[in-house]
């Protein structure tokens, strides 16, 4: 792919709203926080925090094999995000 490829607008899709995981407010500093998590197809699944609407903290985690079994990608976004959430809360 060419450098005009990549930077034409065509190359890139609209931004949507991910799947809703939690949303909070945090009293310490007034902030609205909303977590999102993503499917980036073969690339596996982000979860994504917004604090006030923008992008804060992003984290992409795949399927990961366990023995016969598989963690999917998406139930280790969805701990994390609720570990962060608790990391999030406990700052000032």
């Amino acid at each position: 792919m060419s450098d005009d490829q990549f930077y034409s607008p065509s190359h890139w899709r609209p931004v949507r709203q991910g799947e809703l995981l939690f949303e909070f407010h945090r009293a310490s500093d007034h902030s609205f926080w909303r977590c999102e998590s993503r499917d980036r197809g073969a690339y596996g699944t982000e979860a994504q925090f917004l604090m006030n609407g923008d992008l804060i903290i992003g984290q992409l985690f795949r399927d990961v094999p366990n023995g016969d079994t598989v963690i999917p990608a998406r139930q280790s976004a969805t701990e994390w995000a609720q570990a962060e959430r608790q990391a999030i809360l406990d700052r000032r």
